[in-house]
């Protein structure tokens, strides 16, 4: 399979590859995923949900401007326009290395915490693995309400969504059921979800 792989490869040349790595990078520019916000109430649930824990530099995007700060004493480290796309990579001593396209970087050894500015906006993962081990496994972009955070866990990145219970059941919900199952499944899910 791999020199069938190989010679197909050699088929398509090296501009199709090129080409095909300019239409992804075309598309991830585009990327904006802007959702309406839960409104805020008095001693509102938050949960941290693992997304990922991986050795390959992880890509990002907000949909609105964006803080970078560390985790623990919220101190502001960069500010990034909504457009801009950011590489995030564990180095060899476990620091978090950040670059983004204009080759701006930074390095910090601990964990930090990725913000949209505005209420409605998200930040989208690319390319993130699924169904592993899985006949239906791929990988795909991921947008996520709330904050993320950011650590180094055995010389990888992990990436850790913190966001409240309500907007939570949002997109775990339809995740695990179908919207077009009926209305009580869908309620029953729902409970079952927060619960």
């Amino acid at each position: 399979v791999q020199e069938r792989l190989e010679e197909i490869r050699g088929k398509l040349g090296r501009e199709y590859f090129a080409e095909q790595k300019a239409k992804r990078l075309a598309q991830k520019k585009k990327k904006k995923v802007l959702v309406e916000p839960f409104q805020k109430v008095k001693d509102m649930l938050f949960v941290r949900i693992g997304l990922i824990e991986t050795d390959i530099p992880v890509e990002l995007k907000c949909s609105t401007d964006f803080l970078v700060k560390t985790r623990k004493e919220k101190m502001v480290l960069a500010t990034y326009f909504d457009d801009t796309h950011v590489t995030v990579r564990c180095g060899s001593s476990g620091e978090l290395i950040f670059s983004d396209e204009r080759h701006e970087n930074f390095i910090i050894n601990e964990p930090v915490v990725i913000e949209p500015r505005e209420p409605e906006g998200t930040v989208t993962l690319f390319d993130v693995a699924y169904g592993r081990n899985n006949f239906w496994a791929g990988t795909g972009d991921r947008s996520f309400r709330g904050r993320l955070e950011l650590s180094v866990a055995d010389a990888r990145v992990r990436v850790i969504n913190v966001v409240n219970l309500e907007e939570y059941l949002y997109g775990v919900v339809p995740s695990e059921m179908p919207s077009s199952w009926p209305l009580e499944a869908l309620k029953a899910q729902a409970v079952a979800a927060r619960s």
